[in-house]
């Protein structure tokens, strides 16, 4: 069942400072607007993905079995839940002509990248083989469709079969062109690449920094540079503008030129919310939490208005947590 919590209250200011907003023209403070959209029966829901049409969110569904996750999708803004794919498989994404889905599948000692068309029917290996230690844990993961489709980039221990260290890398969606294009620095395996909306960077996410990495070339990349630092799991608004991304438990959104950062679901709450995704308006963001709402399950929220707030609040007693 889907239920609603209220606006969330203004903190009363203890020192008048406010970072600028990334959103221009807006002169309302309220936070975001956020209701749950899944209701889980076992361990729960993560990792949304919203379909670029906006009809429906999909995620990984850990209720059947919390150590082998299916695909489950739900109509959005209502809907029941629907299997997308079986066990063993998780990390949605969606084409964007919506011909196809990419997931990663546990199909042996190791997981590799899956395609298929988004209706169903036969999945394809875009990636096979040794892809890190001989053991589970390890392998190809996170997988992302680029703008124009013709690429899928993803999170992959493929290049270090002794000790595991992730990496980014890229592959055609013909699967040709494997590459590796980043290299880990801490053995992390959450990197969740994420593309720019010309297609010519990729983002990700490495022992708590963020990276940018830009293709001058069908398959010439340049060294990654430093992003942002302080930050994890990030993804691009479909306008290119703004990053999306969760860090210390709750969910922000920065600017791309600015590098202002706003936290959205900064509520006086103590849930762990994690990995967002944005609506097709870049006007509402789903994301994964547990312990929102009184849920203890793990659930997905929708966050809607995310473009109304125009500050973040700064107290003093925000600055100390930050800095203690």
């Amino acid at each position: 069942m889907r239920s609603s919590i209220p606006l969330f209250a203004l903190v009363v200011v203890t020192c008048a400072v406010a970072a600028p907003a990334p959103w221009a023209g807006s002169t309302t403070s309220t936070l975001p607007t956020v209701t749950q959209f899944t209701a889980p029966t076992g361990v729960g829901h993560w990792n949304p993905c919203w379909c670029p049409d906006g009809s429906q969110i999909a995620y990984d569904d850990y209720d059947a079995d919390p150590y082998n996750p299916s695909l489950a999708y739900k109509n959005y803004p209502s809907g029941t839940q629907q299997d997308m794919a079986a066990a063993h498989r998780e990390n949605v994404d969606y084409a964007p002509n919506l011909t196809q889905i990419v997931y990663d599948k546990l199909d042996g000692t190791w997981t590799h990248i899956y395609v298929r068309p988004i209706a169903g029917g036969t999945e394809t290996a875009l990636t096979t083989g040794t892809a890190g230690p001989n053991m589970t844990g390890y392998g190809d993961i996170q997988p992302t469709f680029s703008p124009d489709g013709q690429w899928v980039a993803f999170t992959s221990s493929r290049g270090d079969a002794v000790y595991g260290r992730f990496d980014i890398w890229v592959v055609k969606t013909d699967g040709t062109n494997l590459m590796k294009i980043a290299t880990g620095q801490a053995y992390d395996p959450s990197m969740w690449p994420t593309w720019q909306h010309d297609g010519n960077g990729i983002v990700y996410s490495d022992n708590g920094n963020l990276y940018l990495i830009v293709r001058t070339g069908t398959t010439t990349w340049m060294t990654p540079t430093l992003f942002a630092s302080n930050a994890d799991h990030p993804r691009f608004s479909h306008d290119g503008k703004y990053i999306a991304f969760d860090w210390l438990k709750d969910i922000y959104v920065m600017n791309v030129a600015t590098k202002a950062r706003v936290n959205i679901t900064n509520d006086g709450a103590t849930p762990e919310d994690g990995a967002p995704t944005w609506g097709p308006n870049d006007d509402a963001i789903a994301f994964s939490s547990v312990g929102r709402g009184g849920v203890a399950q793990k659930a997905i929220w929708v966050a809607s208005g995310v473009q109304a707030v125009p500050t973040q609040t700064v107290t003093l007693g925000k600055v100390k947590a930050a800095y203690r």
